[in-house]
């Protein structure tokens, strides 16, 4: 250890460097590691939140209509969705999705906080558009958010939810269908879509747009993660590439160095074997040191790269509100919040903590 350390003030700008380059070498090994983490985050999400394998809009659907349709050969579950267009009160457009809460199985939100709605002038959105218990006016009409949260499949844009009564009786009935399927492959879901639309032109109703297949539990953003993960990887090889060209560099010259010294030493009469221990203790404390960082960053950096993956495509990182200058209010009291400051400290704390234990168990 003595020696290691004299070393080390002998040269501790080379011996930084070395360690500093063998730990990137070794961390740049996990950025490897970043599509299978950001494949299987995904997929659980998309068992979670209950994506459907056939998505199709349709021209307005009632219930016998989509009775007639779960009956149909390879169907699972058949579900009515309603959307609308629709202008906010601060101008901006969006869409209010029409869900049949709290029993449907398909689009299921994740709330980050609040609760689902329950009656017709209640609405869930992302944060973005107010603070739950804020009133929230869509195309003239004041609705309250009760809470905040998305469905996988709507993530990427900031919608707002409803219950499915309230939106179907602008659209007159469901225009969106959700389909799951016993046989998810691609070739049984173009079958299967065939005869949805048959059963559909029975009743007088059609498609109004190309269905999406979604077979062997895939999503509709698979294609562009694989290509950003295998840039990522691209990037981690060179960049452990040179990093390995620069340990190279950094411990030829510490050998050169230490070789003069081995040959003013050998002339000396010093022996070939504490010599060579001498050198190898170098060598082991360098890659140690290197381990003992490298590591660490090979399971860090491919997971921090994943999650800000999947934020950027899906948005499914979570995320917890906590007011520190307190800068957004409740005018009045809630019967589940106090009025003034929204941010929980210990309360979210408790249940992030409570959530993660339960996945645990």
């Amino acid at each position: 250890m003595r020696s290691l350390l004299r070393q080390f003030r002998r040269a501790p700008g080379r011996i930084v460097a070395s360690i500093v380059a063998l730990a990137l070498a070794v961390g740049a090994i996990g950025v490897l590691a970043v599509p299978a983490i950001s494949e299987g985050t995904l997929h659980e999400a998309v068992a979670r939140d209950g994506l459907a394998d056939i998505i199709v809009p349709t021209t307005p659907l009632d219930d016998a209509q989509l009775a007639a349709i779960e009956a149909i050969d390879n169907v699972d579950v058949a579900e009515g969705e309603a959307t609308v267009a629709v202008e906010l009160g601060d101008g901006s457009l969006t869409s209010v999705i029409g869900l049949g809460f709290p029993d449907h199985t398909m689009d299921r939100l994740q709330l980050t906080a609040g609760r689902l709605p329950a009656s017709a002038g209640e609405v869930v959105t992302s944060p973005n558009r107010g603070a739950i218990g804020d009133p929230l006016v869509i195309d003239g009409r004041r609705h309250e958010i009760v809470g905040h949260g998305a469905s996988i499949w709507w993530a990427a844009d900031d919608v707002v939810y409803a219950p499915f009564d309230t939106v179907a009786e602008r659209t007159g009935g469901a225009d969106r269908l959700v389909v799951t399927a016993h046989d998810d492959g691609e070739a049984a879901l173009r079958v299967t879509s065939d005869r949805i639309r048959v059963v559909l032109a029975e009743t007088g109703e059609t498609y109004t747009a190309f269905p999406i297949y979604l077979p062997n539990g895939s999503t509709p953003i698979d294609a562009d993660i694989d290509q950003v993960s295998t840039l990522i990887g691209l990037l981690g090889i060179f960049a452990g590439g040179v990093a390995l060209v620069l340990l190279a560099g950094t411990t030829n010259t510490l050998i050169t160095e230490r070789t003069r010294e081995v040959a003013v030493m050998r002339a000396l009469g010093a022996r070939r074997r504490p010599l060579r221990r001498r050198l190898r203790r170098i060598a082991i404390g360098i890659t140690a040191a290197a381990l003992v960082i490298g590591l660490p960053l090979g399971v860090v950096i491919p997971n921090f790269i994943a999650r800000m993956v999947l934020e950027e495509f899906v948005g499914t990182t979570s995320w917890v509100h906590l007011d520190i200058a307190g800068p957004s209010f409740l005018a009045s009291e809630k019967s589940w919040i106090d009025a003034g400051a929204s941010g929980a400290f210990v309360r979210t704390l408790v249940e992030l903590a409570r959530r993660h234990l339960s996945h645990m168990l």
